[in-house]
């Protein structure tokens, strides 16, 4: 797993507590879409999920860029 090689071993705990998150969003992302479609209409709730998931591209190159630094620091101090 991911996040067995990510995690420290004194914070492996927190890590995969923090990984179930992921679980709320399929329950809480029925009732903002639901929401949203009904509030809002399609268009615009096109553009807001659009912008969610580009900021999710975004803050997953940046934690994956840092994993491939980590890597590779802990790879040169071998």
């Amino acid at each position: 797993m991911v996040i067995d090689q990510l995690a420290p071993e004194y914070l492996r705990g927190t890590y995969f507590g923090a990984g179930q998150f992921r679980k709320i969003g399929n329950f809480l992302g029925r009732i903002f879409g639901g929401y949203l479609l009904s509030h809002l209409h399609g268009p615009i709730m096109f553009w807001i999920i659009s912008i969610v998931t580009l900021g999710g591209i975004f803050f997953f190159q940046i934690g994956n860029q840092a994993f491939i630094h980590m890597k590779s620091t802990s790879v040169e101090k071998a």
